[in-house]
């Protein structure tokens, strides 16, 4: 029988890997058992994917084999844990509402997991916490709002078990102009769905119902999966919810009860979100405030919090649209290149010069460049006023760090009030805002710079009703052209393209240029340095 130590000499060191197995006698157990165990607990505790999960064990045990008899191996296999590691989809502030156990099992027997609800019913919380779950059985997983990334990530003909989360793919607050066509894109994706991968959808009420020509959801479905109502939780779970929102927000107990008077009082005030966004906000009431104006406070829109706070805070509205552009769910920008987009001037590394993207796009070679990578002219930093603006934003909640100076926002609402600042621009913040997006699309990270190429739909919409604001867009989109991220390049044609319909006839030409272009030559490019 083939014992551990095959793979591990224990000695001093077997307690450091039977913390990793948990197994209190590692040396007794055979390697196959020990390997069972660790990927077990990779999996449940460490949500590590099960395509990586032997790389990851082989690493552990290197980390064990360089440290024997030579220093503390426990520093060293937390940080690679923490490596390994992706961070849980579960909201830190997550509390069950009590139907999560028959949600799980509706998506172990069906894949997909359909759910419909008010604003700020809880939603998309819901949904994370559900594919958190996933996690744990070594899914790996994403989350986006376009059913094409959905389409791509699930239907991939690797292996691997996935699972994605699809936010409000026909709208958030009205049905999306073509939201049948997304219908019928997502009926379609969830009939090729594969054994080993998982859907759930996020969905607004509003424009399911107005998509679908229904008045309720319980008659709602998709081939042959229903649409779940997913109704305000009882009282018992709203209070629950406000007191741990009211927690972290260091309300008094005269608030807290204030609010849980109201919660229990029948005024319908059970909405996870709308109990989260009055925790986070409760400071902006009169100290004063009645029970009617802590319930309008309590449903405002995000948009028009966004709209008063950057009225009030000097600087902050730079410091919104910069998130905006820079960031996607699950996509959070670095303090650095968020100094970049604030406030990086005319610096644009990542754009190619004209001659070596005329030759990537005409089909000959590139000039090679192997050295030096792209940097910038000087290091971005953020000045005392942006630094400001983002501690007031992450004060209140609306801005979190998912990961050491990475920023995000921290719901969907925060991140539509924030886009929305750009619903009537006046020419001056539509120049601002080109300038920010140009210096997100050419930044040296590539998760940014794709952030702000995907930013050009909701940016374009924005600036429509201005004198050539669409124009402008189009422009930085063609510019993009020049990133020397292929993929980005992808995504600002695949923007061009759908805006064919949407310009003068007199540029269709130009646009159409870059169409008959063969796509294969987008994905070429010249060398960068490592991944950011």
């Amino acid at each position: 029988m083939v014992k551990v130590r095959v793979l591990c000499p224990f000695g001093d060191l077997g307690f450091f890997w039977a913390l990793i197995v948990g197994m209190r006698s590692p040396e007794q157990e055979t390697f196959a058992a020990v390997e069972i165990r660790a990927q077990e607990r990779l999996r449940a505790l460490h949500r590590v994917p099960s395509d990586r999960l032997r790389d990851a064990i082989a690493r552990l045990a290197k980390v064990i084999f360089d440290a024997k008899g030579t220093r503390d191996a426990l520093p060293e296999l937390r940080l690679a844990l923490r490596d390994l590691s992706p961070n849980s989809e579960i909201p830190g502030d997550y509390v069950r509402r009590g139907n999560e156990d028959e949600l799980l099992g509706h998506l172990r027997a069906n894949r997909v997991l359909l759910l419909a609800g008010a604003p700020r019913a809880g939603k998309t919380w819901t949904a994370r916490y559900v594919v958190g779950q996933l996690q744990t059985q070594g899914y790996e997983v994403s989350q986006g709002s376009r059913i094409e990334a959905a389409e791509r990530y699930l239907l991939d003909a690797t292996g691997i078990e996935r699972a994605f989360v699809l936010d409000d793919p026909l709208g958030s607050r009205l049905a999306d102009v073509g939201a049948s066509s997304e219908l019928s894109a997502l009926r379609d994706l969830v009939e090729r769905l594969p054994p080993n991968r998982r859907l759930i959808v996020a969905q607004g009420r509003d424009p399911l119902l107005a998509t679908m020509l229904r008045t309720e959801i319980s008659v709602c479905r998709l081939g042959s999966h229903a649409w779940i109502d997913l109704g305000a939780p009882d009282v018992e779970i709203a209070v629950d919810i406000w007191t741990a929102a009211a927690a972290r927000h260091d309300l008094t107990p005269e608030q807290i009860g204030t609010v849980e008077s109201l919660i229990r009082g029948g005024h319908g005030l059970l909405e996870p979100g709308a109990l989260t966004f009055l925790a986070a906000t409760f400071s902006d009431l009169p100290a004063a405030a009645g029970p009617e104006q802590i319930l309008l406070h309590a449903r405002r829109d995000a948009v028009d919090v966004m709209a008063e706070l950057s009225e009030r805070a000097t600087g902050l509205s730079p410091m919104l649209i910069g998130l905006a552009l820079a960031t996607e769910p699950l996509a959070p920008v670095a303090r650095t290149e968020l100094a970049h987009v604030i406030l990086g001037g005319d610096d644009h590394p990542t754009r190619s010069a004209p001659d070596a993207i005329r030759a990537i796009v005409m089909g000959f070679s590139a000039p090679q460049v192997s050295s030096p990578a792209p940097v910038y002219a000087s290091a971005p930093l953020l000045s005392d006023e942006t630094e400001a603006s983002l501690d007031v934003l992450l004060r209140r909640r609306f801005v979190n760090m998912p990961d050491v100076d990475r920023f995000n926002f921290a719901h969907p609402f925060y991140r539509a009030g924030a886009q929305a600042l750009l619903g009537a621009p006046t020419p001056r913040i539509l120049g601002e805002s080109l300038a920010q997006a140009a210096r997100a699309l050419f930044s040296l990270s590539d998760t940014t710079s794709r952030s702000a190429a995907r930013a050009l739909q909701w940016l374009g919409d924005a600036m429509a009703e201005l004198p050539d604001g669409r124009k402008r867009v189009l422009g930085l989109a063609e510019d993009g052209l020049r990133s020397l991220f292929p993929g980005n390049r992808g995504i600002c044609l695949a923007y061009l393209v759908s805006q064919l319909g949407q310009v003068a006839s007199d540029d269709h030409a130009k646009l159409q240029e870059w169409v008959r272009r063969p796509r294969q030559h987008l994905c070429a490019g010249p060398p960068l340095g490592p991944r950011r």
